[in-house]
Formats: structure tokens, sequence, C-alpha cells
């Protein structure tokens, strides 16, 4: 009775507090119950098996476009639709701009590499990697046509037989940044490509470098705390610290082999410019770790997802598959095709955007936050405030697509949809994914030579699979299915 009474008695302190000193201007949401807040809608998206970013757009039709939430003491407001989610990153872009350093705490005691650093460090490095990846195609679309060539070879030995396709995907996309990074590719029998590939898996499985568990109040870690994430937090310090020794190993190569006349890849250039000024404290050897740690993972999963959703859709799509090959006959006829040919295969490229939008791969971004109070639509998003795009709700926002929930390639060829704003697979404004100019090279040049020489189909012709996505992943990827890759003549 006694521990009924001080349930009723804190019930009402809370209610009291929540009438009485809650900012009345703060954006709705979910019902806050006392000290946990918003973790028990969390709990139940999970119990519900919905992805957060699908349950936020049912919130979204009773709260709008700006959505808070409460987890312990955190401020967490989601952002809805194209619009909001422009206004804020782009049009708001100073207040919205920065990183929350405290879900990164523990790895700045290392050091941090680009893609959660703020102030100029951020800016410095974030255009010295842009400037890179963009400044010679002509060796980029090399080292990608390098591993479309030993694709073909290994989905040729396969004689027509079922595969899943996504580990082939992933070896090709990490073989392409390994290469951007080191002047270096594995084959595909290689052991050390499939440690890496594993253990970047574990990384990013984990939150790559995002400690979320630094949003939920103590104690509540303390009850929930079980041994298998205890199991799964060893195994991402053992995948970090190999993939870290292997990284250390290439740069101490690197620097033995330097010669500024010739220079082979990222890590030369990025010595080349330490040099310029060995006192500079951005360019720095430690930093230099983190950096390739963000852009294998930058420039690896977004890629080797989306592929593996185009293969999904063009077997479960025959005639799009058919009408995409028919264009690529016409305009390459049997030569490789370039990224040159980009324009001349508008049904194809309409085709991949369309995939891209439906698949979803990055259905939110990476956390922003305020660092002051900042006003945004009539409300008060408090300082310190953890923002969130839902990317989802963009590229299916029904205020800037017509039926957004059917796959119809066709809504791209039209000049006025294909640069609709709200196609935002990969974020926008000056936190975009750092890897975007890389990963449309590899989708385009990856999707349409394998689609030139291989059809695409269902290991059984009868049975559809879903489009549903795995529980539990930070990318919506799809769940697992086999293909076989039948050789065109």
């Amino acid at each position: 009775m006694t521990i009924i009474l001080m349930i009723l008695v804190l019930l009402a302190v809370y209610l009291i507090w929540y009438t009485v000193f809650r900012k009345s201007d703060l954006p709705p949401g979910p019902l806050k119950l006392p000290i946990i807040g918003n973790i028990w809608w969390l709990a139940m998206q999970k119990r519900r098996k919905v992805r957060i970013p699908v349950a936020l757009c049912e919130v979204a039709k009773k709260h709008g476009d700006v959505i808070h939430f409460q987890v312990g003491k955190e401020n967490i407001v989601f952002l809805q639709g194209f619009d909001a989610i422009n206004e804020a990153f782009v049009n708001q872009a100073d207040d919205f701009s920065l990183r929350p350093d405290r879900l990164t705490k523990d790895i700045q005691k290392q050091g941090n590499g680009v893609v959660m650093e703020n102030g100029n460090s951020h800016r410095v490095m974030q255009s010295f990697i842009m400037k890179y990846l963009n400044s010679d195609t002509a060796i980029v679309e090399k080292r990608i046509l390098v591993e479309v060539e030993a694709a073909t070879d290994f989905l040729s030995s396969e004689k027509g037989g079922s595969l899943d396709i996504k580990l082939l995907l992933s070896m090709m996309v990490t073989n392409i940044i390994y290469n951007v990074l080191f002047s270096k590719r594995y084959d595909y029998s290689d052991e050390t490509l499939h440690k890496l590939i594993n253990n970047l898996g574990t990384i990013f499985k984990s939150g790559s470098q995002i400690d979320a568990t630094a949003l939920i109040p103590t104690f509540i870690l303390k009850l929930a705390k079980n041994e298998k994430m205890t199991r799964a937090k060893q195994e991402t310090a053992k995948a970090g610290q190999w993939v870290k020794d292997q990284v250390i190993e290439e740069i101490a190569n690197h620097e033995a082999t330097y010669n500024e006349s010739k220079l082979r890849d990222f890590v030369d250039v990025y010595i080349m410019e330490r040099k310029k000024d060995p006192k500079n404290d951005i360019f720095t050897l430690d930093r230099l770790h983190y950096v390739i740690k963000d852009l294998f993972v930058a420039g690896s999963e977004a890629s080797s997802v989306s592929l593996n959703w185009a293969i999904l859709y063009m077997q479960e799509y025959p005639d799009v598959q058919h009408r995409c090959q028919r264009e690529l006959g016409e305009k390459c006829a049997d030569r490789i095709v370039r990224l040159t040919d980009r324009g001349a295969l508008v049904y194809l490229e309409s085709t991949l955007l369309e995939i891209q939008r439906m698949s979803n791969v990055a259905e939110t971004t990476l956390p922003h936050t305020t660092d002051k109070e900042t006003s945004f639509r009539g409300y008060c998003i408090p300082k310190g405030s953890i923002v969130l795009a839902n990317l989802l709700s963009s590229n299916k926002d029904n205020r800037h697509w017509d039926e957004p929930d059917l796959f119809m390639p066709d809504r791209f060829l039209q000049d006025k949809a294909k640069k609709n704003p709200a196609f935002i697979p990969l974020g926008l404004g000056p936190r975009r994914c750092l890897g975007e100019s890389l990963a449309k090279k590899e989708i385009f040049l990856i999707f349409t030579n394998l689609l030139q020489r291989f059809t695409f189909q269902r290991e059984n012709e009868n049975v559809k699979h879903t489009f549903r996505c795995i529980d539990g992943q930070l990318t919506a990827t799809p769940l697992p299915y086999k293909t076989k890759p039948v050789k065109r003549q």
C-alpha cells in the first residue's frame, strides 16, 4: 500500500511539474512518462517490430512535422517531410549542423575522424576529402570497372545457379574503397577481405561512432544490462581493433614508400598535405586512422545495400529489367558502360533513382544538435537537443510525390519529377553523406554493367520475395534472398 501511495505522489508531482513548469512552446509528441520520458514508446515499437522511421510517419499524422521526444533528460526532435528537413538543415544550417559530442566521448579520447567532428577541423577535412573523391573521375571509374570484371567472372562461374548476392556486392564495394584509400584490392577468395567485411559490418551495426546509450539514464542501463549487450560491446571493440591494426599497417607502408612525385591514392595525398605543415593539428597521422574508418563506413555500407535492393527489384520486376536491358543494348551495344553514358541511359537512371527512393537505405540522418536555444517553426528547440531527420518521410512525402508507395520508374522521366527536391536518399545540407559522390559512381557502373551481362531471376519463379527490411539494423537492408544470374548472349 505504501509503495502504491508513493507512486501516486510521484505521478502527482510530475503532472504538476509537467503542467506548470514544462516549456509550453516545445514541439508536440507522444506522452512522456515520469523519469523515462518516451523510452516506453521506443520499446513499444521494438515489440511491434516496427522500424522507428515508419512509426514516426504514423505519429506525424497527429503531431505534425516537428516531433519532440524525451529520453531521460535528453530532448530529441525528429523532423518529418521534405519541407521541415530542408528548412532546418539548409535554410537554418547554422543552427542545426553541429554533432552532439556527448555521443562520441569514448571515441574522442582516442581521436575523431570527420563525420562526428565539429568546427574548423570538420570543414577543412570534409572539403579535403570531397575534393579528392571528385578530383580524378577516370581513376575512380577504372577502379570500379576492375571489380565489375571480377564480379562477372564470379557470377559466370555460378553457371546460372542461385546465390545470395549480398556478399559479392560487399566484396566489390569494399575493394573499391580499399583501392581508393590504399591502391590495393583483394581477390574474392582472400581471407583478409572477408575479415574486413565482417569486422566493418560489426562496427556499423553497433552504430559506428555513435554511442546511443549515452542518452539513456544510467539506472535504466543497469536494469537492462545483460550478457547479450556485454558481448556485443566486446565484439565491437574487437572488430574496431582489427580494423585499426589493418589501417595502421597500411599507413606505415605508405609512409615508408611515399614518393611525392608519384601519388598513388588518398593516403599519399593526405601525407603530402601533412608534410606541407608538420605542425598542422588537423592533418595528423593519429586522425588519419579515424578518417579512414569514416570513409570505410561512408563508402561501403550505403552502396552495397543499395545495389542489393537494385538486384532484388530487378528480379521482382522483370518487365522493368528487360526495358533497362533494351535501353543498354540501344545506347551501348556490348561495350563497357561508362560514366559518360549517364545522360543517355535515361530510363535506367530513372529506375535506379526510383529504387533508391523506395528502398530508403538511410532512413534517418546521423544526429545533429543545437548549441543554443533555437526557434523553429514557432517552437522552441532547447539548447543541446538531438535533432534527426526522417529521410523516409521525405522520399515518400505525399505532398511532393504522386502515389509514393508505388514503384514507378517513369516518375523520374519527367523533368519536373527528376528535379524533385524531396528526393534525398543520403541527406542534404552541410552534413550530407561524405561518400555520396563515390556511391553514385559505384551504383551506376556496377548496376549497368552487371545488368548488361546478366538477367537476374527469382530462385523459384512462382515465389515472390518480400520487400521488408531486416529488423534491428541501422540501414534498411532487404531480408536475405537468392537470385539466379543468367548470362546474357
